[in-house]
């Protein structure tokens, strides 16, 4: 019996309370969580870790760049970097557009918990 590998999110949000919910949840369905509050210290420690991270939850709503900004300089590291958008404004043009830069899939703010988990297993390929 070979051991499965603990999947490994990173969470991005400036919100203490939103990373603290983010990580408490995918710890408990199994998850390896490394959190960022900003931007700057997301793009690092990506930058340090990304051959062990598995999905980036990226919150759109940054204070001193813009999500496309983040998202582009992960791409920088990692041209095929996973990545779910955890937004309160991402509408249907704008979903086309990231999923255009490679944005796997939408967790929209307010979320169901259940609704996250389910979203970070099929990019992970958890069952």
């Amino acid at each position: 019996m070979t051991a499965t590998k603990v999947k490994t999110v990173l969470a991005i949000d400036d919100e203490p309370q939103m990373l603290d919910i983010l990580k408490t949840i995918l710890q408990e369905h199994g998850y390896n969580v490394l959190a960022a509050r900003n931007e700057q210290e997301s793009i690092q420690l990506y930058r340090q870790r990304w051959r062990e991270i598995d999905v980036v939850l990226l919150d759109f709503m940054m204070p001193s760049m813009t999500g496309d900004q983040v998202l582009d300089r992960l791409k920088e590291i990692n041209p095929r970097v996973t990545v779910l958008v955890v937004s309160g404004s991402a509408d249907a043009p704008r979903q086309t557009v990231l999923r255009g830069k490679g944005v796997r899939g939408f967790v929209h703010k307010p979320f169901r918990l259940d609704e996250l988990v389910r979203q970070v297993n099929a990019v992970t390929g958890n069952p």
